[in-house]
């Protein structure tokens, strides 16, 4: 696998938070996280409660793929409303390794800082803003912008960020695939769409401000389709678009995307909320699976480490069939759940008991109304939560 030139997406926020995650209610800390309203949009942090540590509150970017060797320079934009200091780090998130770290004091004039590092080795990394009880904490609004993380020197400029279409992405309708960011001159650079690594003629996609159209005709099958964009003089971007049955059918097929992982985490999202610690990897044997070596198991919560899968859309009085295989290094307990993401109210859950041997599992539920759902496996604080390597394979969900 190559270089990957630049591993920070959306770093001007012009598409919200996509493609990055935050995190308070940490030690009785508390924050609003928001999207200024002019045109040049910034994240918004306003910090109501410290919590204990700098990381109590935080933003973050995840799965940054570096590369051992390569020199990278780190730039961004930060000010905030009252004087205070913050910390930006890029590390790994299994023994918080920092690869680059440094503390800033922030006033409401914008500071634009630069951080060059050399990455040791290769290591799939976070890159961390901490808002929390840092040297200088106070309670006041911060604000970031224009984040990139790029090879020094790169040969090639960068491009836009691609958001896949999540509204009406079915069988039957155009796909709008929104973008934003990038260098100067991307959009006007175009000059092939891909998808599955099949050119798409050009007289099926349109390319507007803000958004690419892909003709309805390009996507004949749902499933996952791999949408690559070249443009002459920038580095490749590519999105992960999924194409849903036409409203109104019952999908019969498995409803898991990548279940067997041979598409390593694609359409999987995972995390380990600090102080939890994990590293997840897949193995490199034929019959690929999830490797979760949880190194922390964080509070008292099982989702302090997880591993899940988004977007699941469920059918009222439909019976389901939800299969996988685990196993562990040493006999834990894990939970497989699915549940829905605002109240966390659970549909199924069940605590499974693994040990080295390879065990199948089958869960069955009926669903009480029409729902999109998550299917959450955790590996944090369970009844016997013992840190070792577990792992995940040949996952299903299906009507019965």
């Amino acid at each position: 696998m190559g270089v990957d030139l630049y591993p920070i997406r959306n770093g001007d926020f012009s598409l919200g938070y996509n493609y990055w995650q935050t995190l308070d209610n940490q030690a009785g800390s508390k924050a609003e996280f928001s999207i200024t309203d002019d045109a040049d949009k910034a994240a918004t942090i306003d910090v109501k409660a410290l919590g204990t540590e700098n990381w109590n509150v935080m933003l973050y970017s995840n799965d940054m793929k570096l590369s051992k060797g390569v020199n990278y320079t780190l730039e961004f934009d930060a000010w905030a409303d009252e004087t205070r200091d913050i910390v930006a780090k890029v590390e790994e998130n299994a023994n918080y390794t920092s690869y680059a770290s440094k503390t800033l004091a922030l006033k409401p004039d914008k500071q634009h800082v630069i951080l060059n590092f050399t990455m040791p080795k290769d290591d799939t990394t976070q890159l961390k803003f901490l808002f929390g009880n840092t040297s200088n904490p106070k309670l006041t609004k911060v604000y970031i912008d224009n984040v990139s993380l790029k090879v020094k020197d790169a040969p090639v400029k960068m491009p836009a960020t691609l958001v896949p279409d999540n509204t009406d992405n079915t069988i039957g309708n155009d796909i709008d695939i929104a973008y934003a960011g990038g260098d100067n001159g991307w959009k006007d650079s175009i000059s092939k769409i891909s998808e599955n690594g099949n050119d798409v003629d050009k007289s099926l996609y349109t390319v507007a401000d803000g958004k690419i159209t892909l003709d309805k005709s390009v996507f004949t099958e749902k499933g996952d389709y791999n949408i690559v964009v070249k443009a002459n003089g920038f580095d490749d971007i590519k999105v992960s678009q999924t194409i849903k049955a036409a409203s109104g059918t019952i999908n019969h097929d498995n409803l898991i995307t990548n279940g067997d992982f041979t598409s390593e985490f694609g359409n999987w999202g995972h995390f380990a909320t600090t102080p939890a610690a994990a590293t997840f990897s897949i193995t490199e044997d034929a019959d690929k699976a999830a490797a979760i070596d949880v190194t922390a198991l964080g509070t008292s919560a099982v989702w302090d480490v997880m591993l899940f899968s988004d977007d699941i859309s469920l059918s009222n009085g439909e019976k389901y069939v939800l299969e996988f295989d685990a196993w562990s290094d040493e006999a834990r307990d894990i939970v497989a759940e699915i549940q829905e993401n605002a109240t966390y109210h659970s549909y199924a859950e069940e605590t499974v008991s693994l040990t080295p041997d390879k065990k199948h599992i089958i869960i069955k539920f009926t669903m009480p109304k029409d729902d999109v759902a998550q299917l959450k496996f955790c590996f944090g604080n369970t009844s016997n939560p013992p840190l070792t390597k577990v792992y995940i394979d040949n996952v299903s969900l299906k009507v019965e």
